[in-house]
């Protein structure tokens, strides 16, 4: 019996070594196709998964990215865009402050953190962030619109609040949405006499859309 023992070790042996190098074989395999799979690959495909709406799938492959580079201005910004997508504007906040200092993602990143801060009532970091993007862009309605509403929603600065609605209509008077913080400053700022002519000029100007 012995001979029979010996040989069956063997054999179990033998059969040990192919599929080890065969698991081998397949983690090598693995490691060549993600290096093939370069880094302007996986950002395209986060593009295009953000583009898509599919922020969750962007999130593994964002952390891999920055753990190689963890200052790429672009990567920043949409880390901090899928997590404030995701319902956690508190977390992006780091990565969009990182992505700010590049000045091609300065604007795109402020507007993002300011989005996200109005979310969580952080009115301080979201007028920090506005501030930014309507001195790079004075003319920019929504940036307008959300620092207006901040302020006056807030009651923490009705003067600009009323100064950006006004802007904001004289840059498009069809721009109803920014009747609201008007009349909310006017209130704020007792101006009462000019409430019901904000409120009729509305009226007006929606029967003429």
């Amino acid at each position: 019996m012995r001979p029979t023992i010996r040989s069956s070790t063997r054999a179990r042996a033998a059969v040990r070594v192919p599929f080890a190098s065969i698991a081998l074989l397949f983690v090598v395999l693995q490691g060549s196709t993600f290096l093939g799979c370069g880094r302007g690959d996986v950002l395209e495909e986060v593009r295009a998964n953000q583009a898509a709406g599919r922020y969750q799938e962007t999130v593994e492959p964002l952390r891999a990215l920055l753990a190689e580079d963890r200052d790429a201005p672009e990567v920043n910004y949409r880390y901090g865009l899928a997590l404030t997508m995701l319902g956690q504007p508190s977390l992006a906040e780091w990565s969009l402050r990182k992505a700010m200092k590049d000045p091609e993602w300065r604007v795109p990143a402020a507007n993002q953190l300011a989005q996200g801060a109005l979310v969580s009532q952080n009115f301080d970091t979201a007028l920090e962030a506005i501030n930014i993007v309507v001195e790079a862009e004075p003319e920019n309605i929504e940036a307008l619109m959300m620092r207006a509403n901040t302020l006056a929603h807030s009651k923490l600065d009705y003067v600009q609040a009323l100064a950006d609605a006004d802007r904001m209509l004289e840059l498009d008077p069809d721009f109803l949405e920014a009747y609201e913080p008007k009349v909310l400053s006017l209130i704020g700022l007792e101006r009462f006499d000019e409430v019901g002519a904000a409120i009729e000029e509305m009226g007006e100007r929606m029967k003429e859309l």
